[in-house]
């Protein structure tokens, strides 16, 4: 079928030629506007031809068109960094750590219907035995925290089909991150001002799930509400990796009362091995000319041991936009905490705080340079292990791009 088309448009293309003869009969001015506008007639024709064509070729074969003349978006964001670090307890350390590309793909197959996928792969040096538990070589891991050997992955990061009812109804089916607070909802990495974000979105433990679970999977319906589209909702399914036989479920309401402010709470229920969590969020954004701030909290709760994060990151604009100066102040709760190995899972429950301060240039705005220093300040019980502290210092460079 295929050969036969690309056959018929090809016999079609060598008809569209005008013959010599009839070149020659009429004056040249009145022959090349004839034949300017038959030539536009017969490439209409031929272009329904075509369209009809493949479209019955399609109904015959009951099968999806392949390709779509429409516009497909072509995108995404590389992001690279150094990381140095030292401590009471740790061995100073530098490390070209991380080294992330994303990828992100849109199609408008209708003006309704819209398919958007994003894939991230990666090399990195993972900072192995992360807590500086002296018990971790019992899972496979080095006695002290350090920097292990290169590890490269990729994986599709969210891919869903959108079909826009209104702008009140948005109806989205397959995966992609929750709307939940303000950080688990960043898409790009270079988004974050403070690399990698808060630590409520990265901590491991509770068999994938401490806080909350990140990505949505099966359904997803948003939309905005009021005349000045004030209100937004969304409500979604999940089904976590602590429990793949089941189906939970989040929801989000936000209010935007003026450019200025944000509020939002949300909440999110789901198994985690035989217990049901349930995630409870508020978040809350504000500017006043150059000075903003982000804060949220979370609580995880299943009537055991519950853990609860929360951050306040202000920030400050300099400089036409160019630069930003940002602080944070992060504490994590994780009961739940693990180190994992190869030989293994060891439980490590910690209390910590982050705190710190950093630069963001931006010499364009799809560009972010970043230095920041954080102190990673563990308290209560987690703060020793075995007479070994477990602080350090981090200093970190790094730069993104988007495209």
């Amino acid at each position: 079928m295929k050969r036969a088309l690309l056959s018929a448009a090809l016999a079609g293309i060598i008809a569209l030629a005008p013959s010599p003869a009839a070149t020659l009969a009429a004056p040249p001015e009145k022959s090349a506007a004839r034949e300017e506008s038959t030539l536009e007639d017969r490439i209409k024709d031929l272009e329904r031809q075509t369209e009809e064509l493949i479209g019955q070729s399609s109904e015959r074969m009951g099968q999806v068109r392949p390709f779509l003349r429409d516009a497909i978006s072509l995108g995404g964001f590389f992001e690279n960094a150094i990381l140095a670090l030292w401590g009471p307890d740790t061995r100073g350390q530098v490390s070209a750590t991380s080294q992330i590309l994303g990828i992100n793909l849109a199609a408008d197959i209708h003006e309704s219907l819209r398919f958007s996928t994003q894939l991230i792969t990666g090399l990195s040096f993972p900072l192995q035995n992360a807590g500086n538990n002296p018990n971790a070589p019992a899972a496979g891991l080095p006695e002290s925290r350090r920097f292990g050997p290169p590890v490269f992955g990729a994986l599709p990061a969210q891919g869903y089909t959108e079909y826009d009812f209104s702008p009140s109804a948005r109806f989205q089916t397959g995966f992609g991150y929750v709307p939940f607070g303000i950080a688990f909802q960043k898409r790009e990495l270079v988004l974050f001002k403070r690399r990698n974000g808060p630590q409520m979105i990265f901590s491991s433990g509770g068999d994938g799930v401490t806080t909350a679970y990140p990505l949505w999977s099966g359904l997803h319906l948003h939309g905005e509400l009021g005349t000045e589209r004030r209100w937004s909702y969304h409500a979604y399914s999940l089904t976590p990796i602590s429990n793949p036989k089941t189906l939970g479920g989040g929801a989000r309401v936000q209010m935007i009362p003026s450019d200025e402010l944000a509020v939002g709470i949300s909440s999110q229920v789901a198994k985690r091995a035989g217990d049901t969590y349930k995630a409870i969020g508020g978040d809350l954004a504000f500017k006043l000319g150059r000075f903003g701030m982000d804060s949220e909290v979370v609580f995880n709760v299943s009537g055991g041991e519950d853990p609860w994060a929360f951050y306040i990151e202000p920030s400050y604009v300099l400089s036409k936009g160019n630069f930003i100066l940002w602080s944070a102040v992060d504490y994590l709760s994780n009961p739940l905490g693990q180190t994992t190995g190869a030989r293994g899972i060891l439980p490590d429950p910690i209390a910590k705080w982050e705190y710190g301060a950093g630069i963001n240039w931006l010499p364009h705005s799809y560009t972010r340079f970043r230095l920041g220093l954080l102190f990673h300040d563990y308290t209560g019980d987690s703060a020793t292990i075995e007479g070994r502290d477990r602080d350090y210092v981090s200093l970190d460079l790094s730069a993104g791009v988007a495209f």
